[in-house]
């Protein structure tokens, strides 16, 4: 027993002992590393979760601006639905029965986006408000339309072209595409997004 103690003593005095700084460093340097480990973790998170936003405010934004070119290709419809000429007016009257309900089946969809619209922007927004107008200056011309009797006289053709004629002029650029121009300019949409 005696050499084990001996054994043991020697193995002691061998051993350096170990200052104090190592010690302390050697608990406090995990627990900086740990902190701030936590803090990157917690900015990473706040990072992503802006990121995370931002992609899903991107997506709405292009969902509207889908739907608001939609809104505009329906009522676009309504323009190519219309003879400009005398002549495709007379042709377009020889077979009324079809032509009105084509008609009817682009005002139906008209309303339907016209009431998407106005979820989508509201009641009192330019564009819906113009949106209505449109439907109100095709009704009438479906009304026109509807109201021809079997002989159609000269002067009903004429009133009924001019009706068309103000519609035409009432859907140009300036008078209604330009109303998309907020929503569906790509220019202006690339813009607001950077």
């Amino acid at each position: 027993m005696c050499h084990i103690a001996n054994a043991l003593q020697v193995i002691s005095d061998k051993i350096v002992s170990i200052p104090n700084w190592i010690s302390i460093t050697g608990v406090f340097v995990p627990i900086a590393l740990s902190v701030i480990v936590l803090i990157m973790q917690i900015l990473q998170q706040k990072s992503n979760k802006q990121l995370q936003k931002r992609i899903y405010n991107h997506e709405v934004e292009l969902k509207c601006f889908d739907s608001i070119l939609q809104i505009y290709s329906s009522f676009s419809k309504s323009v190519d639905s219309l003879p400009q000429l005398p002549k495709n007016l007379k042709e377009r009257i020889a077979n009324k029965k079809a032509w009105y309900e084509s008609l009817i089946e682009i005002d139906r969809e008209m309303y339907r986006k016209y009431d998407f619209a106005v979820l989508l922007l509201g009641k009192e927004d330019d564009l819906t408000k113009k949106l209505y107008e449109k439907i109100k200056e095709y009704d009438d011309i479906i009304s026109s339309v509807d109201n021809l009797s079997t002989d159609v006289t000269e002067n009903d053709e004429k009133n009924l072209l001019n009706l068309i004629e103000q519609y035409m002029k009432s859907m140009n650029y300036d008078n209604f595409d330009q109303c998309f121009s907020k929503y569906i300019n790509m220019k202006h949409f690339l813009e607001t997004k950077e």
